[in-house]
């Protein structure tokens, strides 16, 4: 009877946490979806004019870069400070760049690329939750892969090459999708370790939600491209 009791506390531990940093994950993309939409509008209907969109979406990109910098070097990353004000700024200036969608995908695409998005997210996401293997050797993989792509992508901008180009692209597509299953471990081990904190799941949400907008951009590209042929 006790040994069930810790097993059940030691289960509740660890899941109560990853619900916390995807409720926080939700919201950022609550703030996303509602700044996205509430600007394309605005522009539509008149009531933000066309040079003034240009230049709000310049400095929410702007906004975009200083704030992943403010999260990445004052050691919000590593549990210092509090990462709301940046989490709530990140996920705003997204909506407003992302709005820009809107001109250029129908809205049945956008709608059915996010429900795809969603899934495949969803998929390794439970994967990194529910495996029992030490993902430790994946998280370098990731790492090393990634900087990989990046000095390969400033490669091909001079080389041209769009063949090169879209090999790069499923390969850092392959990238996030394993970053996301790393990511839930890692978060699962905090858990197992203590107690997460708010601001641990505030951090841990956005590198989540982050992973997100990645698939959900890529996989909008390949279903357009994918339609347009």
């Amino acid at each position: 009877m006790n040994e069930e009791f810790r097993y059940q506390s030691y289960a509740g531990s660890q899941t109560s946490p990853l619900v916390k940093v995807f409720a926080w994950m939700a919201v950022a993309l609550g703030i996303t979806a509602l700044t996205s939409f509430g600007t394309f509008f605005a522009l539509i209907g008149g009531l933000l004019p066309v040079e003034s969109y240009f230049t709000v979406v310049i400095a929410s990109s702007v906004v975009l870069f200083v704030t992943y910098l403010w999260i990445l070097f004052s050691g919000m990353l590593r549990g210092r400070g509090n990462p709301l004000i940046p989490f709530v700024l990140y996920a705003g200036s997204m909506g407003v760049v992302l709005s820009s969608l809107g001109f250029v995908y129908e809205a049945e695409l956008i709608g059915t690329s996010f429900l795809v998005s969603a899934l495949v997210f969803g998929v390794f996401a439970a994967y990194g939750a529910f495996t029992k293997s030490n993902l430790t050797s994946l998280g370098q993989f990731i790492t090393v892969a990634f900087f990989g792509a990046i000095i390969l992508m400033i490669i091909n901008l001079f080389v041209g090459s769009a063949q090169m180009d879209w090999i790069l692209s499923f390969t850092v597509f392959g990238i996030v999708l394993l970053m996301v299953a790393y990511q839930v471990w890692w978060v699962k081990q905090i858990a197992m370790g203590g107690e997460l904190d708010r601001n641990q799941a505030i951090v841990a949400a956005l590198t989540l939600y982050i992973s997100f907008i990645n698939i959900f951009l890529r996989v909008l590209r390949y279903l357009a491209m994918t339609r347009r042929r």
